[in-house]
């Protein structure tokens, strides 16, 4: 008996198999995949948002501002923080420890 069809079969499942694999993580990363990624990073730095943060951050540093400093929450790609986040490494000598913030 002749197996060579049957073999043949066999492979061409199992490449069918493999595209459809390749095809929907093909289709994951186009769509949504590296936001995802890039949500769960930690970085902050990568974004324009939070190179403009940053900069009020150093401003309100440079200025004594406790207040925008130590209380003024700022959105980066949906994910709230303040100035006194250590993600955006500003060394700055203000203390937010004991500061009341007006709500």
């Amino acid at each position: 008996m002749n197996h060579k069809g049957f073999e043949l079969a066999i492979s061409t499942m199992i490449l069918l198999l493999l595209g459809v694999i390749v095809l929907f993580g093909l289709v994951y990363v186009l769509t949504d995949g590296f936001t995802k990624f890039q949500r769960t990073s930690g970085t902050l730095a990568g974004s324009s948002e939070a190179a403009g943060v940053s900069q009020a951050c150093r401003i309100a540093c440079a200025a004594q501002d406790k207040t925008t400093y130590c209380c003024r929450n700022f959105t980066i790609g949906g994910v709230q923080t303040y100035c006194s986040d250590s993600r955006f490494d500003l060394n700055c000598a203000l203390e937010c420890e004991g500061f009341a913030c007006m709500r």
